[in-house]
């Protein structure tokens, strides 16, 4: 859908430059006011059509993970594959910034447990792109955000620069070390967070 607006943009815009153009060099008259009354344009026209870009059917990063002991540490991957005939991005943003409990904790307890997210998106031709940041800077609201946070656009996201086609090896990763923070995590409640992750062409 972006590559065919793309293209009716630039179709227009062609068009337009080149009327502009022949109608200066030549001037039509009204009938009776002169000769000549009409003017034969030719107006080259040159579109691209933006290639298409998407998961594969079944193979968007969707998954739930059930982590027991969060703070003993984890780490857990979202698989996906790519069906991307150019250049492409992905951005990621996180619901809580953390896995979060909700409720409020007593004095000396956490109801957040830090962990990381990274990236990695694997081209057709063996290219890689991969990055990493900290899931509080995934938020809407993170003052200092990830170069990944956002909705993948042409010009946000984590960019591949080449084509992948039915190629496997590209993986979203949830993981922490153990945790070490001064206030102890809160036993009795569940921590969670979610990712929405999106795909786009890129420039």
């Amino acid at each position: 859908m972006g590559g065919k607006w793309r293209s009716r943009l630039l179709l227009a815009a062609l068009a337009s430059g080149a009327l502009a153009g022949t109608a200066a060099a030549q001037t039509a008259y009204a009938v009776g006011q002169g000769s000549p009354n009409s003017i034969v344009l030719s107006i080259p026209v040159t579109a691209s059509v933006g290639g298409s870009c998407g998961f594969a059917p079944a193979a968007a990063p969707d998954a739930v993970h059930n982590i027991s002991d969060a703070d003993l540490g984890f780490s857990r991957d979202a698989s996906f594959t790519l069906n991307c005939s150019g250049p492409s991005r992905i951005a990621v943003v996180s619901q809580n910034g953390g896995l979060l409990s909700g409720g409020q904790a007593p004095a000396g307890y956490t109801l957040s447990l830090p962990y990381s997210v990274d990236v990695v998106m694997a081209a057709t031709n063996g290219d890689i792109a991969s990055a990493s940041c900290l899931a509080e800077t995934l938020t809407n609201s993170a003052a200092s955000p990830c170069s990944f946070r956002g909705v993948a656009s042409l010009t946000n996201g984590l960019r591949l620069g080449s084509a992948s086609s039915g190629q496997g090896g590209s993986y979203v990763r949830v993981s922490a070390p153990a945790y070490v923070g001064g206030s102890v995590p809160v036993a009795s409640a569940g921590y969670t967070d979610t990712l929405t992750v999106t795909l786009g062409a890129s420039l």
